[in-house]
Formats: structure tokens, sequence, C-alpha cells
């Protein structure tokens, strides 16, 4: 947590959100030494993220496992997750922006972002290409993501 971020302004920024979903972030390094391996990774993660997209029970079996949650509090939590394989930048376009607004961060790297990203891997694991996410102009002109 940030000193001097205040309740309010976190309760504000998580209420502009919608349910979000993880991402997975490597080292270019890593990348450039072992691509292979993140492509087993992101292969495998998309593997499982369908197993239990169609399992919700499984989901909180697991979540319950790992988190140690009673089920009641993530059967609240699994609401606001959204299980996919896509990778819908729009979420990731508003929390930039939301962040800059509330100056958590200082800089405006909303319009950045869309080129930072390398696609190949969730490419080749699901065989959906980068132009079927939302772009970034698209976000602007009030694009959602199709899922």
């Amino acid at each position: 947590m940030k000193p001097g971020i205040r309740k309010l302004e976190l309760d504000r920024f998580f209420k502009m959100t919608w349910p979000t979903h993880s991402g997975t972030y490597v080292l270019q390094k890593l990348i450039e030494e072992r691509r292979e391996v993140i492509q087993e990774v992101v292969t495998g993660s998309v593997k499982a993220t369908a197993a239990l997209r169609s399992d919700h029970e499984k989901w909180i079996t697991l979540a319950q496992r790992y988190t140690t949650q009673p089920r009641e509090v993530l059967l609240e939590s699994i609401k606001n997750c959204d299980l996919r394989t896509d990778h819908d930048l729009t979420m990731t376009y508003r929390a930039a922006e939301t962040m800059f607004q509330l100056d958590i961060i200082k800089k405006d790297v909303t319009a950045e972002m869309e080129n930072a990203f390398d696609y190949s891997f969730l490419s080749k694991a699901t065989g959906k290409s980068r132009e079927e996410s939302v772009s970034y102009a698209d976000y602007k002109a009030g694009k959602k993501s199709s899922l």
C-alpha cells in the first residue's frame, strides 16, 4: 500500500474498475533465454483456466485450499472474478487511467501500454490473434471486449 493513500481513494478505485483477471508478466530476459518454457506456462494456464471456468466447484475448492478463505467469502468473491483466456486490455487501460487520476502514478501511460504486451504466447495457446483484442483506439471510442 502506498503511504498517504486514503481508504476512500482505494474504495473509489475499486468501484471504478470492473471484474478483473490476472495476467502473466515475464522478464524480457527470460523470454529471450527460455521462450519454450514461457510458452508451456501460458499454454498450461489457458488449459487450467478453461477447466476451472467450466467447474466452479473445483475453482472454489482450490481457492479454499490456497487462500484458506471461508467458502461463503469465496462464493461472494467469485462474483468479482472473470476467468478468461483473452487479453482484454480495456481493464488494464481503465486501471492505468484511474491510478493516474488518483495520483497513484505520476504519468498517464495508458496510450503506451498496447505496444508493451507480447501476444505471441497467448495467440499460440488460444489461436486468437492480437487484433481480436480491444485496441487503445477502440477503447477510447467506447468499445468493450466481446467476452
